[in-house]
C-alpha cells in the first residue's frame, strides 16, 4: 500500500514537472503571430507592432496582436487572434485579418 502510494505521487510529480517545462518551452505568442502573418504573405519587415491583449490565464488562453501594416497605400491593420487551450500546449491561430487604419 504504501508503495503504490509512493509510486503514485512520484508520478504526479512528475506530471507536474513535465507539463512545466513544456509550458517554458512554448513558443512566444507574437512570434507565432508574426509567422501568421508571413505564411499569409506579410513580411515581418513590413509589419509595426502596435499592440496585443490577453485574456485567461492556465485554461482557454485567448491573445490578440495588432499590427500595423507599412507600406504604400492607406494604413491598414492586420490583427492576428491566438488560442492556447492549456498553458503547456502550443498557440493556434484562429484569425488573421485585415482592418482599416484608425
Amino acid at each position: 500500500m504504501k508503495k503504490s502510494r509512493f509510486i503514485g505521487r512520484v508520478l504526479i510529480l512528475v506530471l507536474v514537472g513535465a507539463s512545466v517545462v513544456a509550458a517554458f518551452l512554448q513558443r512566444d505568442p507574437l512570434a507565432v503571430a508574426k509567422e501568421a502573418c508571413a505564411e499569409r504573405g506579410i513580411g515581418p519587415d513590413g509589419l509595426v507592432l502596435l499592440g496585443y491583449d490577453r485574456h485567461g490565464r492556465l485554461l482557454g488562453r485567448r491573445e490578440t496582436v495588432r499590427f500595423e501594416r507599412k507600406g504604400p497605400g492607406p494604413a491598414k491593420q492586420v490583427v492576428v487572434e491566438l488560442l492556447q487551450h492549456a498553458y503547456f500546449l502550443p498557440w493556434q491561430v484562429l484569425e488573421v485579418r485585415e482592418e482599416a487604419g484608425q
